[in-house]
């Protein structure tokens, strides 16, 4: 079995067997002149689902031995080479933009995910906004076909000060003043899950310290002490509307609260931070939540799909494109089985209207925040064959209750 290990100096996954998908931009699904994405794509068969693929992987050995000999042929400067070569070289080229043009034309990133009348849908968001961002069009989707919906926020994302400041119209730095903007993105929160049609019994704060929680993965587990928040000044969730207010910042206590939210709700279906993801909270959930389904037997095993928010400077461009399609960042696209989900012109604008929920974000990083109203939503498919090894699994893990 492969492993995904994860010491005191982790915070990197090591994945592997993923295919590579090609890199497209989706159809406008609002544009009456084509051909409807969603019925489209139901009539394809498995091998014309290919196609894309395969005449993007032609352009691209084209168009790399295009480069080639045009490499070669500067620096060869007889006449004759100067007839023979340049004429290969540009006609290679040519051909390699044209077949590479026809894959993007004809094709999308992955293959499409689609939920199915029996599925339970449950969202993992590492800070209220990131459930918006990435999964608002599967939220609604999930609503409108009457699924079991569940949110859960790993954090009240009590640390963005700059924004706070922003947002008060004065500094704040002070642990108590933190601790209350964590009660602020809390109803924030709760007003989006409104505008996407979920009411508050399916939302879950956990509470535990925003921007610190890889630092508690890697060594605070078992006889460590519980983890003193630098921002909050507290050891334990501070807030009354937590799901267990009072659990100490400890490794245990997250596996705890997982592992019952998982037992008692059945998801089916997981969507979670990408383990890629460059801010250290949404790689600690990603673990986390590997860690807590470690012990589900395999039958009962529901589907992995990762979400990416923090990647260098994608997406880009930046600000609100409705109408273009979100791609995976070029480092991540061969090496990951990304699947799309299309959005409807009325998905698309719900989910806008659900992002200015979150006010003391949204005036922060807008144009941020506003690059992931596309018109799909982007998922890689994990491989659940993974196992996870803990951290200080030897020690005595045992959760407070």
């Amino acid at each position: 079995m492969k492993a995904v290990f994860a010491s005191a100096d982790a915070g990197r996954i090591q994945t592997s067997g993923k295919t590579p998908v090609p890199n497209a931009k989706a159809p406008n699904p609002n544009n009456a002149n084509e051909t409807n994405w969603r019925t489209l794509r139901q009539i394809r068969s498995k091998k014309f689902n290919q196609l894309p693929r395969a005449i993007f992987s032609c352009g691209s050995d084209l168009l790399k031995t295009g480069v080639f000999y045009y490499s070669v042929g500067e620096r060869w400067r007889s006449i004759g080479d100067f007839i023979t070569i340049p004429a290969m070289r540009l006609s290679v080229m040519f051909a390699g933009f044209a077949f590479g043009l026809l894959g993007l034309a004809a094709g999308v990133w992955g293959e499409e995910l689609t939920l199915t009348p029996n599925d339970r849908v449950l969202i993992m968001a590492p800070h209220p906004d990131d459930e918006v961002l990435c999964c608002g069009g599967i939220i609604q989707e999930a609503v409108q076909q009457h699924m079991p919906v569940k949110i859960v926020f790993f954090t009240y994302g009590d640390y963005n000060k700059w924004s706070f400041s922003l947002y008060r119209h004065h500094p704040v730095f002070r642990p108590k003043a933190m601790r209350a903007m964590g009660a602020v993105r809390h109803d924030e929160a709760v007003a989006a899950a409104g505008v996407l049609g979920v009411s508050p019994d399916q939302l879950v704060f956990l509470g535990y310290p925003d921007f610190e929680t890889m630092t508690l993965w890697k060594s605070h587990w078992g006889r460590s002490p519980a983890l003193e928040s630098r921002h909050t000044r507290v050891q334990a969730v501070p807030y009354s509307t937590a799901l267990r207010p009072g659990a100490a910042y400890k490794g245990e206590e997250i596996l705890l609260d997982l592992e019952t939210i998982v037992r008692d709700f059945k998801p089916t279906k997981i969507f979670v931070s990408h383990p890629a993801d460059q801010m250290p909270d949404h790689r600690a959930l990603f673990l986390f939540t590997r860690a807590a389904l470690r012990n589900l037997p395999k039958e009962s095993f529901p589907d992995l799909y990762g979400y990416l928010v923090h990647f260098g400077a994608w997406p880009e461009p930046r600000g609100r494109h409705q109408d273009a399609a979100l791609i995976p960042p070029i480092p991540l696209k061969d090496r990951e089985q990304w699947m799309t989900f299309p959005l409807s012109g009325i998905l698309v604008n719900k989910k806008y209207a659900a992002l200015e929920k979150h006010r003391s974000q949204y005036g922060y990083s807008r144009r941020f925040l506003t690059s992931f109203v596309r018109a799909n939503e982007l998922f890689d498919r994990m491989d659940t064959s993974l196992s996870v090894v803990l951290p200080g699994q030897d020690s005595n893990l045992q959760p407070s209750r």
